[in-house]
């Protein structure tokens, strides 16, 4: 090694074999060489596993939430049609306490609580308390009668508010309370018994529509019918009736606003103010053209200005006086603005009444429980000319009162019932023949109309829907007989109406569209719900609807015609009775008598 520097061998690599890495460096080689392998899959593995265990879950939850949703909503219908039950079955023990006679006796009122079973569906508990007047009733802010006071004291109850509790089945019952009251009718012992009251019906609780729409043009919508409107559910007297856009969604919590009913004597009264025993009738006024339409007291005996017929051009007219005519007045019920909501209801007349064609100012449609009005008419006898027992006039749904049998294209469907002073003069394709039973045996006979030109039509099978087609009475084919039932004495087969086969003609309740639709079915757009139908015959036991009147219309009631409205419990007597001078009822216990009212003030109140 010299001065100049000193020099370093160098070995030489190895054939075949890479240089040796430095030192430190062959561990950051590795994991750089795996890195660069692997790009970063195993990270994303372990997010993936991640991700969808989250997914999983979250839908897990999701599901279990809805099913327990599902579960509650089901859970809640059963508590609150128990609690139904329990309302019916509360007042009918109010309506039992009877003697044996059948007067009232208030020493056997129930005093509760009343307790059972809804079917499969729940039970129900039932407090009654009795109340001397209509204010404790309406706040019951007070504690009532005791149920000695109410059976014997001084004062006699003249209401009683039932709260029932309806409880669902299963591991997690949800409880629903109602409330309602009972108006107790008092009635002197020896006094005369009242007539039967216009059609109301007994019990209202149905949320089913009792609304009055005007016509629309085919495909309008929904939320563009007018309804028939009265502000609020008691509304005071003077308040201006109005068309605003119908609610088929909300009619219990709108306070029956927009329901109606249609009384036997013409009437047409609020639903509220009549269960508020306050009745208000739509009212006519002076009875001229533009005359505003208000809600006054109802007259008893109705007067002319109170007075509506359902004619056979679909107009709700005015009678020209109180009864002692069949004239009618020539004034219509009119929307004042048909195009926009609120609008006030107006008499018009001339071309705004009796119009042949179908328009939105004038032409009106009832929903099938607003009430029967005067239907079902009778126009006169045809015993003679079908060779039995035989009446001319409509053939009217017991289930749906406002809904009679007609003819639409050669088909039999249910229409508004018209109604005229003189019933002669309702449309031919409503007036039937209709063979009358004879106590409790059932006669087979055709059911036919009769045209202005004399040609007569039979009521027809055609599968499933019933058909009519021209035929000759006196021999009619196989398809045209048909078995009419009165009063046999069993609730089940009372007033049927069954083809050669045994089906009975039924008012049809399809679901599309659903039934707060139906009254408008015919003038927005065709579905098939308006022809009458055949179907199985039901029993209370079979009926499908039977465990949820209270939102569907129970099929026994729809396969009825010509029914009493309050159907009789027990078979007409063998003979007719001799008349005798009008009876006087035998006295009661307490010389007071419970009369049948409906329930009143009916609302779902927090549960205990």
């Amino acid at each position: 090694m010299t001065g100049r520097g000193r020099r370093t061998a160098v070995r030489p690599a190895t054939p075949g074999r890479p240089p040796r890495p430095a030192a430190g460096a062959a561990g950051r080689g590795l994991f750089a060489r795996l890195g660069a392998e692997d790009g970063g899959s195993l990270p994303m593995a372990l997010l993936t596993v991640l991700a969808a265990v989250l997914i999983s879950t979250l839908q897990l939850a999701v599901g279990l939430n809805q099913f327990r949703s599902t579960g509650h909503t089901v859970a809640r219908q059963h508590a609150l049609s128990a609690a139904r039950a329990g309302l019916d079955v509360a007042a009918s023990a109010i309506r039992a306490a009877r003697t044996a006679a059948g007067d009232g006796d208030r020493t056997r009122l129930p005093c509760g609580p009343v307790s059972g079973g809804a079917d499969d569906a729940g039970t129900y508990a039932v407090e009654l308390v009795y109340h001397g007047d209509d204010a404790g009733a309406a706040s019951a802010t007070g504690p009532g009668l005791s149920c000695t006071d109410a059976r014997s004291g001084p004062t006699t109850p003249t209401y009683a508010v039932l709260r029932a509790v309806g409880t669902s089945p299963g591991a997690a019952p949800v409880r629903r309370a109602l409330r309602a009251v009972y108006p107790l009718t008092l009635v002197d012992a020896t006094a005369t018994p009242a007539p039967t009251p216009t059609w109301g019906p007994e019990g209202e609780t149905s949320p089913h529509p009792r609304v009055i729409t005007a016509w629309a043009p085919s495909g309008t919508g929904m939320d563009q019918v007018r309804c028939l409107d009265a502000g609020s559910s008691t509304p005071a007297v003077g308040t201006v009736v109005r068309f605003v856009t119908c609610d088929f969604t909300k009619p219990k919590v709108l306070g029956y606003k927009q329901f109606w009913y249609y009384r036997q004597d013409g009437t047409l009264g609020t639903v509220g103010s009549i269960q508020a025993r306050r009745p208000l009738c739509l009212d006519g006024g002076a009875a001229t053209a533009g005359t505003q339409l208000t809600l006054r007291a109802c007259g008893t005996p109705a007067p002319a200005q109170q007075r509506w017929f359902h004619n056979n051009a679909a107009n709700l007219e005015l009678a020209a006086d109180s009864g002692g005519t069949t004239a009618l007045s020539g004034m219509c019920v009119n929307l004042s603005t048909p195009a926009a909501s609120g609008g006030a209801a107006v008499l018009g007349t001339g071309g705004n009444c009796h119009s042949a064609a179908y328009n939105t100012r004038q032409t009106l449609g009832m929903s099938p429980v607003v009430g029967p009005g005067p239907a079902p008419a009778v126009a006169g006898d045809c015993t003679a000319e079908a060779g039995y027992p035989c009446v001319i006039g409509q053939l009217q749904n017991w289930g749906g009162p406002m809904r009679c049998a007609d003819r639409f294209g050669g088909v039999v469907v249910h229409m508004e019932c018209v109604s005229l002073p003189d019933p002669t003069q309702i449309r031919w394709n409503q007036l039937w023949r209709i063979p009358v039973p004879t106590g409790t045996d059932p006669i087979v006979a055709p059911l036919y109309t009769v045209d202005g030109a004399g040609k007569r039509y039979c009521m027809a099978v055609n599968n499933r829907y019933v058909a009519q087609e021209a035929c000759d009475p006196a021999a009619p084919a196989a398809d045209q007989k048909w078995t009419v039932r009165g009063n046999t004495g069993n609730r089940d087969t009372m007033y049927r109406i069954t083809d050669k086969d045994g089906r009975c003609l039924t008012h049809p309740t399809d679901a599309d569209p659903p039934r707060s639709a139906e009254q408008v079915y015919w003038w927005t757009y065709p579905i098939y719900n308006y022809k009458i139908r055949l179907d199985t015959c039901v029993t209370r036991a079979t009926d499908p609807n039977r465990s949820d009147p209270y939102n569907f219309p129970p099929i026994l009631g729809l396969q009825k015609w010509n029914a009493p409205f309050v159907l009789p419990t027990d078979p007409p007597d063998p003979t007719p009775p001799t008349p005798t001078a009008a009876p006087t009822p035998a006295p009661s216990a307490s010389g007071s008598a419970p009369g049948l009212l409906p329930l009143r003030d009916l609302r779902e109140e927090p549960a205990p």
